[in-house]
C-alpha cells in the first residue's frame, strides 16, 4: 500500500467513525446460522469461509453487529477502492489506538464539529497527488492509525485499464 492509498484510506475509515460517533451510523444484525435448516450447537456459521465457528457461541437472538463501508476506487494513484465490514470490537480497538496515541481529543472535535465538510485526505488535481487536508496533525495521524488498523483488501476488479 502507498502512502497515498493509507491517507485515502484512513479518511474514509474515519468518516464512518465520524458517523458511529454522530449515532448516524446504521448497525446491521450479521447472519449467525446460515439459512439451510442445520443444528444450534455448532456455534456462528462463517459465510465467507462457509465454515462453522464452534467456539464462538453466539444464540441467533443477539447477533452481533456490523456495518458495511465502501471506499471508492481512485485510478489516478491506482487505488481500486476496498469494502470492510466493521465491528463494534474493530470502533473500540480503534478508539483505543487513538487514545494510545494522542489523537482522540482531535478526532472527537472533528467528529462533534457540525460543519465537518472538508476532507482529511483527497486527491488534488493541482498537485497530481493524495494531500492532506487543513486540519490539525493529531487528526492526519488519527486517519493513518485508522487505516493500520483495517487490513488492506483491494478490490482489483474495479480498476479498468
Amino acid at each position: 500500500m502507498t502512502p497515498q492509498i493509507h491517507m485515502l484510506r484512513g479518511d474514509w475509515l474515519l468518516e464512518a467513525l465520524t458517523a458511529i460517533h454522530r449515532n448516524q451510523a446504521r448497525w446491521e444484525p450479521l447472519p449467525t446460522t446460515p439459512s439451510f435448516v442445520t443444528p444450534q450447537s455448532k456455534g456462528r456459521f462463517h459465510w465467507d469461509t462457509q465454515t462453522w465457528w464452534t467456539d464462538a457461541g453466539e444464540k441467533s437472538s443477539n447477533p452481533p453487529l456490523a456495518m458495511h463501508v465502501y471506499s471508492p476506487p481512485e485510478k489516478r494513484i491506482d487505488y481500486p477502492g476496498e469494502q470492510w465490514l466493521l465491528t463494534p470490537t474493530w470502533v473500540r480497538e480503534v478508539r483505543n489506538a487513538l487514545e494510545v496515541n494522542g489523537t482522540h481529543s482531535a478526532f472527537v472535535t472533528y467528529a462533534e464539529n457540525e460543519t465537518t465538510g472538508s476532507s482529511i485526505a483527497y486527491y488534488s488535481d493541482q498537485h497530481g497527488r493524495v494531500v492532506w487536508g487543513r486540519h490539525p496533525k493529531a487528526l492526519r495521524e488519527a486517519a493513518l492509525t485508522a487505516s493500520d488498523h483495517m487490513p488492506y483488501t483491494p478490490h482489483l476488479k474495479n480498476l479498468d485499464p
